[in-house]
């Protein structure tokens, strides 16, 4: 015995007023013309399709359509669009309609907001690649400007902290100068003490020539104190270096850290 013949349920072709509002949606969702191939991307794809299918079905006034039927009608739409001579033929395949010259007074709010011009742009390296007009606000580009922004926070942030670990670096060579300007302080003094006990000792010696007494004496301290004066100066030097670098490095920090609010206000 024979099996009885399945036939499939024809689907209502779409409505002048449906491709209006399915016009719309793939406008406020334009990730469904994306032409990435990875699985997270049709993962992504699939997502938006089952939101519009869902927004398409709450509209007043419009059959209930599966995602195949929309995505069917969409592609049928945009084919027809390619084909600057069979907008008749279009309008025989996804509505049975003439063109959308008579239109109902609630589709006419429909497409005040979302205009049913679909147009192709000719591109070189995919020469399926279309757009909506240009009252399209396209979310993708807003996605890049966002991650643009993630990035810049990031760097600026790693920037600051590369900064701040500076500057701890500068304040404590700061404070290894400013420590052995006091340990060449206290060495001065030592030798001031040293010299005047060379002095008392040489004037206690009876034998010791007088003149030749004093040139010594003056010879080993004029020596000593320039030593200590270059030393000195040198330190004095190294401390003013630190301390320049200290506020350049705190300017920069000031800066960036003024980036990062504007970025983020």
């Amino acid at each position: 015995m024979d099996s009885p013949k399945t036939t499939s349920k024809r689907v209502a072709n779409l409505t002048i007023y449906e491709r209006t509002v399915l016009t719309r949606l793939i406008k406020r969702y334009p990730q469904v013309q994306s032409k990435l191939r990875d699985k997270l991307s049709a993962n992504k794809k699939k997502e938006v399709w089952n939101l519009i299918a869902a927004k398409f079905n709450s509209y007043p006034n419009v059959h209930k359509r599966d995602i195949i039927t929309l995505r069917k009608a969409w592609n049928i739409m945009k084919n027809c669009t390619r084909k600057a001579g069979a907008s008749k033929h279009c309008n025989e395949r996804t509505g049975g309609s003439p063109p959308l010259s008579p239109i109902d007074g609630t589709t006419n709010v429909v497409e005040e907001d979302a205009p049913v011009v679909i147009n192709e742009i000719k591109n070189s390296f995919d020469s399926d690649g279309i757009i909506l007009n240009t009252a399209v606000k396209s979310q993708d580009s807003d996605s890049i400007d966002a991650d643009i922004k993630d990035n810049l926070e990031t760097s600026l942030s790693v920037t600051e902290q590369k900064y701040r670990l500076e500057l701890q670096m500068l304040r404590i060579k700061k404070r290894s100068a400013k420590f052995e300007e006091e340990i060449n302080k206290t060495l001065l003094e030592k030798a001031k003490i040293e010299l005047e006990g060379i002095k008392t000792k040489m004037t206690e010696d009876k034998n010791f020539n007088n003149e030749n007494r004093d040139d010594i004496d003056d010879f080993r301290i004029q020596l000593r104190l320039e030593e200590l004066q270059y030393k000195r100066k040198l330190y004095e030097y190294q401390l003013q270096s630190v301390a320049k670098e200290v506020e350049i490095k705190n300017e920069t920090l000031n800066q960036l850290r003024g980036m990062l609010y504007i970025i983020l206000k």
